[in-house]
């Protein structure tokens, strides 16, 4: 993992100085981007593995311990953050380079109190190196299983940075709409994440214990909860988004492009929210390169063309890629819904 998380941030220093170029951004939008990626990689390999060990943490039924380790960190970059920004007390003003060095530096401390806390056995893992060996057949499996995985979440990144593409051919205020319309998203979107991992956990424990009965129960049972709050969401972001993006910009063309933003993609909550819960439990029993092709299908070959058609070809702008986005969502849904319901899946080895 850190070699490969290690290789990763190298490709990202390299290509660095051209991603602002395909994004489209604005000259000196994309200068302070480049001046915050500067110092935020010097914590992208610690970032990797923070979620490995996340990762073995939660698989092992212990979810308490990311979540208190991820709190610890996020209070330690907003404490930190101001002083690095602006030059507080002994520190140099660095402004968006504080901004990436304050989260690098939470990155690299949530790694270093997570070792910690696996050496002096604080957790449900203990790692013991005495019998270490290399061992092939271990390896090619969790690759097996790894590399769908990843390739899922580099589909869900290329994605967004297609639409950053297409959204910046219509201007910086645009941009700034999609960006606080997607900070709000992401922010409804953890509980979608959370219960994700949780119901992915599930699945692999029951079918390993040969209870696959309870995987279906699993998958009722969250994708009902998530509907309820997601509703629940949809309702307070239509009436209260408009209000959350007035407090980061006073520009009214950003605030009107980002209400619309909000007011048509919270339409799509509940379909995300229950396709990333079939998905979830699909790669939870195995079927990683399924799940991949389920994310990576909809998203890429469906979503990004709709948004496209809809905002260049049919002339629609911004808003054509507002209701792309939605109507993607639902789409990747029914696609996933579909798979789960068709259970071949639950057969799969690992």
């Amino acid at each position: 993992m850190a070699i490969m998380a290690g290789t990763a941030n190298v490709l990202f220093y390299v290509f660095m100085p051209v991603i602002p170029e395909l994004m489209r951004m604005p000259p000196d939008v994309a200068e302070f981007g480049r001046q915050y990626l500067q110092t935020l990689l010097l914590g992208f390999t610690f970032n990797l593995l923070n979620f490995h060990i996340f990762s073995l943490s939660r698989s092992s039924g212990n979810a308490m311990f990311p979540t208190t380790v991820l709190v610890s960190t996020v209070l330690l970059n907003a404490a930190i953050a101001p002083f690095l920004i602006f030059g507080i007390g002994p520190f140099p003003e660095m402004g968006m380079q504080g901004a990436g060095l304050a989260t690098a530096i939470s990155q690299i401390s949530g790694t270093v109190i997570s070792l910690v806390a696996i050496a002096r056995g604080k957790t449900n893992l203990r790692f013991d190196f005495s019998q270490f060996r290399l061992d092939a057949d271990l390896l090619l499996r969790v690759v097996k299983q790894g590399l769908p995985a990843s390739l899922q979440m580099l589909a869900v990144s290329v994605n967004r940075a297609f639409i950053f593409m297409m959204v910046g051919a219509f201007g910086t205020s645009a941009t700034a709409a999609y960006t606080l319309g997607l900070n709000v998203d992401m922010m409804v979107f953890m509980t979608v994440f959370a219960v994700g991992i949780a119901v992915q956990t599930a699945a692999g424990q029951n079918l390993g214990a040969g209870k696959p009965e309870r995987v279906g129960a699993f998958f009722r049972s969250a994708a009902l909860q998530l509907t309820v709050l997601m509703t629940s969401l949809a309702v307070v972001v239509w009436l209260f988004g408009q209000g959350f993006i007035a407090a980061y910009t006073r520009s009214e063309v950003t605030i009107t492009a980002a209400t619309e933003y909000l007011h048509i993609t919270v339409f799509g909550y509940v379909f995300f929210a229950v396709g990333v819960v079939a998905v979830r439990v699909i790669s939870g029993a195995g079927a990683s390169i399924l799940a991949m092709v389920i994310t990576a299908g909809s998203l890429i070959g469906i979503q990004l063309p709709l948004c496209y058609l809809l905002s260049h070809t049919a002339g629609m702008g911004p808003t054509g890629i507002w209701i792309g986005v939605a109507a993607g969502y639902s789409i990747f849904c029914a696609i996933a819904y579909a798979v789960f319901r068709d259970g071949r899946w639950i057969r799969s080895s690992v």
